[in-house]
């Protein structure tokens, strides 16, 4: 999966990405645009916040990311909001087809599309492309901290304690989650960010959901029983 460790609609998700990259490969393609919009990452980013996600998650969509085998996925549209869209699209004299289960108001997103964001506009007109545009400077936290743990971890992927007693919780909280992704919950993750900070040195684990442990150790903070190599930096939908 692209996505360790997903549920079943980021697997559906997963499953989608790979058959259009197909579909590209045998077209002779380098490129799948889609029409995700600014409504879509403000639900996106929403739903990441509300699960206690790291920046990559409130980074929402990426406008650009690799497929694989040399097809890219572009989303032009991430800074215009629906009504906009389709305005467009009627200017342009292009049909407008909706996924029938966007009228859906029973599933996590359909909740968020249909009752929050509609609140958050009435209290602040534009809300949505505001988290949209929220986005993006999380995006580029989230690459600065991609970096900032790739170059702090060892061997093995570990980084030191003392990294960690010089960042704030929150820092050290970001951390860990790109250590582990979304393998641990949210309140656990926060419990592990201040065993990481504090002078303890009795090894504590915190298990994972995928198997094996994110260790607390005395001089180190690295994942064990996933094999030899670092998690990598999760990359964004």
């Amino acid at each position: 999966a692209l996505f360790p460790g997903a549920g079943r609609p980021a697997r559906a998700r997963d499953s989608r990405y790979l058959a259009r990259a197909g579909a590209a490969r045998d077209a002779v393609a380098r490129w799948v645009f889609t029409a995700h919009h600014a409504d879509d990452q403000a639900e996106t980013v929403l739903l990441a916040m509300a699960r206690g996600a790291g920046l990559e998650g409130l980074a929402g969509m990426a406008p650009v990311r690799e497929l694989g085998d040399g097809v890219w996925l572009a989303r032009p549209c991430l800074r215009m909001r629906r009504a906009e869209l389709r305005a467009a699209c009627a200017d342009l004299g292009l049909p407008w087809r909706e996924d029938p289960g966007n009228d859906r108001a029973d599933t996590p997103r359909g909740r968020i599309r249909h009752r929050v964001l509609p609140e958050l506009d009435a209290i602040a007109p534009g809300a949505a492309a505001r988290v949209a545009r929220a986005a993006e400077v999380a995006g580029a936290g989230a690459e600065a901290l991609g970096a900032a743990v790739a170059g702090a971890r060892g061997p093995g992927g570990a980084v030191a304690r003392g990294a960690f007693r010089a960042m704030s919780v929150g820092m050290a909280a970001s951390v860990l989650r790109a250590m582990v992704g979304e393998s641990l919950d949210d309140a656990m993750l926060w419990r592990a960010a201040d065993a990481a900070r504090d002078p303890v040195t009795d090894p504590r684990r915190f298990p994972l959901r995928e198997g094996g442990a994110l260790l607390v150790a005395a001089r180190e903070v690295r994942v064990e029983g996933q094999g030899s190599s670092p998690a990598p930096w999760r990359q964004r939908e």
